[in-house]
């Protein structure tokens, strides 16, 4: 059987917490989910073939999609569905179906966890599976023949004469490495940059799925933490090595859950003498100045803390349950251990005043991180602060659910009532200026550059922002 699996692009997506000039620049990474589903149906499903568009990294709109997937004779596509890129997954879905009638469509991802059977109403989705993937498509691809069964898939919302059904079985990958490592062959991997890092060719990894945490601004929370062994994780290293990758980007949520895991995986890394580097996302709370010398030592080069906002009493109402005190501790260690830093900010958050946001930014400029990046505080769906702005009439309607029924191109995400969007749109760009255009900064960078692509990158970043401020 032939599968095209898809990375759909953005060409409609809803304007994100982010500014123009952030995402601009960005770069590109790997498409980790489908990568993951098409090595576990080339280790499951006989006689199968895969093929991945990234349509993001390709820059190919709906209708050059369709006309691969044609070219390529798939019998059916999977499709990751994002909620800020719904329009364009199901624009995708469209297209390929009006090429190929006879194709089916599964759509997969964040978005069908929270709204499936929304998602099916749609006549170019003839399946979703949500939460974990791997096993449920390559489950549906065995029953998708005359008298399959469908109920038996795990995951599965299909159509049966004008009715959603739901197969009932639900499942999670507990055992994560029985998971075959993605196939990173299947696609360009020379097309993959960040703008934080160019030094050779780049990837994503995830160590663990799910989260331990609470914060309330998260659909994430509590969902459950489980973790790779770290026997599994140094092998897919290995084989990134071997296709000359040796650049990871951790993707993890809070990649330092476990200390006694780090610990292990750092002393692997050193006892295999793998010659990489890579970065990973952690907690103020999570880490200390023993887990940060063996990242460092084992070539971990960058971390991303969520700071998220100043003021203790909106730190509270996020339940982040973390202390600026200890914040400060760690980013002053990260410093003094030469280990690069990115802080995430929220502005608008519930219980925020206009002296709480200017805190906010003071304390950014105090921490002093490598990079910064403020958003603004967005209601998402299936977050405990979306309930309550539910509740509290913050929002009069369940606007994401009506966007998941009825997508609109003009569709905006929610805030909280503090600002109105242009006041916020204008701090959020001003909070940038106020961090990466100060003098010390700006020195600082240019002391960093070592190569000509380097400056590229830097310099087009730059002239983004500067315009952005003229603008305003």
């Amino acid at each position: 059987m032939k599968i095209a699996l898809i990375y759909p692009p953005v060409l409609n997506s809803i304007k994100t917490t982010l500014p123009d000039f952030v995402n601009e620049n960005e770069g590109y990474f790997p498409p980790l989910g489908i990568m993951y589903i098409a090595s576990y149906l080339k280790a499951y499903q006989r006689d199968c073939e895969v093929l991945i568009i990234d349509s993001v990294a390709e820059k190919l709109d709906h209708g050059q999609i369709a006309a691969r997937v044609a070219d390529f004779k798939a019998e059916i596509v999977g499709i990751s569905c994002w909620t800020f890129s719904l329009i364009d997954a199901l624009a995708t879905a469209r297209q390929i179906k009006k090429s190929s009638p006879c194709i089916s469509v599964c759509l997969g991802g964040p978005h069908v966890n929270i709204y499936p059977r929304e998602t099916l109403f749609n006549d170019c989705v003839d399946f979703v599976i949500t939460e974990d993937g791997e096993r449920a498509f390559s489950e549906l691809i065995s029953q998708m023949h005359p008298g399959g069964n469908l109920q038996s898939v795990p995951n599965l919302y299909y159509k049966r004469f004008g009715k959603i059904m739901r197969s009932g079985l639900s499942y999670a990958e507990k055992e994560l490495d029985v998971l075959p490592y993605p196939d990173r062959r299947l696609t360009d991997i020379n097309k993959y940059s960040s703008i934080m890092d160019n030094e050779g060719l780049i990837t994503t990894m995830i160590t663990s799925r799910g989260c331990p945490f609470n914060c309330s601004f998260c659909f994430q929370r509590a969902s459950g933490w489980r973790s790779r062994s770290v026997s599994n994780i140094v092998g897919e290293m290995k084989e990134c090595i071997k296709i000359g990758i040796s650049n990871f980007f951790i993707f993890d949520e809070t990649f330092t859950v476990s200390k006694k895991r780090i610990m292990e995986l750092c002393l692997e890394i050193k006892r295999n003498k793998l010659d990489i580097i890579w970065s990973c996302r952690s907690r103020v709370d999570t880490i200390d100045e023993e887990v940060m010398d063996n990242l460092k030592d084992s070539g971990c080069k960058r971390i991303s803390f969520g700071v998220e906002a100043a003021s203790t009493q909106v730190l509270r109402r996020l339940n982040k349950q973390i202390t600026i005190k200890r914040a400060s501790e760690i980013f002053r260690l990260a410093k003094r251990k030469g280990i690069i830093t990115l802080a995430d900010f929220m502005v608008g958050c519930p219980d925020e005043r206009w002296q709480q946001t200017k805190q906010t930014i003071r304390l950014a400029k105090k921490l002093n991180p490598d990079f910064v990046q403020f958003s603004l505080f967005t209601l998402f769906p299936a977050t405990k602060l979306y309930e309550e702005a539910l509740k509290e009439g913050v929002i009069e309607s369940d606007v994401w659910h009506n966007y998941a029924v009825n997508p609109r191109a003009d569709f905006k995400p929610p805030l909280w009532n503090l600002y109105t969007e242009k006041q916020a749109n204008r701090i959020l760009v001003m909070a940038y200026q106020k961090f990466y255009l100060r003098f010390s900064y700006i020195l600082k960078c240019l002391s960093s550059i070592t190569s000509l692509n380097k400056l590229k990158v830097y310099a087009r970043a730059a002239l983004s922002l500067l315009r952005t401020a003229v603008k305003e």
